[in-house]
């Protein structure tokens, strides 16, 4: 029996960013276990903290050299000790207008549940191409996640784990934050096809474009509407509420605009 540990961490935001990515690894217990020594180190040897946040990072004063052979050592180490990395991607501009003509947040959820359970798709998929009998695994985000009781509530209606919260400090979930960042920045830059040094490094053993889990466009959110006959707003009448099943005391209410 083994146990295996997902740890995720977000990027961007659904009130003023472009795009909302949610982004992890996978590894063993045993994996984690030496990550963790190996990444203190790192970050010991370099004077970086005991939290190494992307944001922060990308403020100091490197040079060019510098900063790339610090994501340089960070990109190997995590390489060396997780599985396979998982992203997948949001477009919040296209959220907000299929949002707007159906009651797409109430039924589905906002921009993180929906990234999140798209992501938990591929993640499955790995699971039941990897795992076997009597194996386990668990999955932790990063905490201070926006609308992260709402994930609460989609996973509650879909019989899924709901992940357990960890903070920014734990070394396990800090690699998910240079990949959310990597792959946000990717996605803003307007350059797809041209993706950052250091996202090439962290994603290298897989086809980007193909397995990181995948980007929901409006087409998908249209998709999905047609598919599980999702409330046009035109067709709710005042005082008409959502509710799920899981939780029929507490209607769904509608917070992104």
């Amino acid at each position: 029996m083994t146990e295996f540990a997902f740890y995720l961490d977000d990027g961007g935001h659904p009130n003023d960013q472009p795009f909302l990515v949610v982004a992890g690894y996978v590894a063993s217990d045993s994996q984690w276990l030496a990550f963790e020594a190996h990444w203190k180190a790192a970050l010991d040897r370099f004077k970086l903290g005991n939290a190494f946040h992307m944001t922060d990072f990308m403020r100091q004063r490197y040079t060019p050299l510098r900063r790339d052979q610090i994501l340089g050592e960070l990109a190997r180490i995590t390489k060396s000790n997780t599985l396979h990395p998982f992203v997948c991607a949001l477009d919040i501009a296209a959220y907000k207008r299929v949002n707007e003509e159906f009651a797409f947040e109430e039924c589905h959820g906002a921009p993180f549940a929906l990234t999140f359970r798209s992501l938990m798709r591929a993640i499955h998929l790995w699971e039941r191409h990897n795992l076997t009998d009597g194996d386990h695994s668990s999955t932790f985000i990063e905490q201070g996640t926006k609308h992260y009781g709402d994930l609460e509530q989609v996973c509650k209606r879909d019989k899924v784990p709901i992940p357990n919260r960890v903070p920014k400090e734990m070394p396990q979930v800090q690699p998910s934050d240079i990949l959310a960042w990597e792959t946000f920045n990717w996605l803003r830059s307007g350059s797809p096809e041209r993706p950052r040094k250091n996202l090439n490094r962290l994603t290298r053993y897989i086809v980007i474009k193909e397995e990181l889990g995948g980007m929901i466009y409006e087409a998908d959110l249209r998709r999905i509407c047609k598919d599980t006959d999702v409330y046009p707003r035109s067709a709710l009448k005042p005082g008409d509420t959502i509710a799920f099943h899981s939780e029929r005391k507490r209607k769904r209410k509608r917070t992104i605009r």
